[in-house]
């Protein structure tokens, strides 16, 4: 039998807590590591769309903790893409359809920041792509940059916006 199920008091219960979330999360974690060895600067084509849809859907970073009561649930690599928003928008320039993609990491603490219960928006993670697939791939590469430090101009941009919005709307933190 394997190690989701026990048997208590001639019952088959299913374990959703403690050494069988434990080892999930390893397996999940090292899933991910494995797909992140492969995941290379230049890697962010067509050819490796797949690759790169599993590393950006298996992400840790974009992990969903769930609490209810004493348990906590974890939303791992078994979700679709729900931290990010892609739709189609019509380029002002050339008039074509393009797609944007916008998103951002999971709050851990939201107690912070109570308007994002479940991910934030990362401007700096923002971009678009003459197709769907162009779109997740620069996402995920701003997200492969970023994690490496190499996205500071568009965390600069994004720090100067907010700090803008701050001034103007008064929230100026001390």
């Amino acid at each position: 039998m394997s190690d989701n199920f026990f048997w208590a008091k001639h019952q088959l219960i299913f374990r959703h807590h403690g050494d069988y979330n434990v080892k999930n999360l390893e397996n999940e974690y090292q899933e991910w590591k494995n797909l992140d060895k492969k995941v290379k600067e230049d890697s962010f084509t067509h050819e490796n769309f797949l690759l790169i849809y599993e590393w950006l859907r298996t992400h840790p970073k974009f992990w969903k903790e769930n609490v209810h009561g004493d348990r906590v649930f974890w939303e791992t690599s078994h979700m679709n893409l729900n931290f990010m928003d892609i739709y189609p928008t019509s380029s002002e320039t050339s008039g074509k359809i393009e797609w944007w993609a916008e998103g951002g990491y999971h709050v851990l603490d939201d107690t912070d920041v109570p308007y994002a219960t479940t991910y934030y928006h990362d401007i700096a993670l923002d971009c678009g792509g003459n197709t769907y697939e162009q779109a997740v791939l620069n996402f995920a590469k701003n997200v492969w940059l970023q994690t490496h430090g190499m996205l500071k101009d568009k965390e600069a941009r994004r720090d100067a916006i907010f700090e803008r919005w701050a001034k103007d709307s008064g929230c100026e933190s001390d």
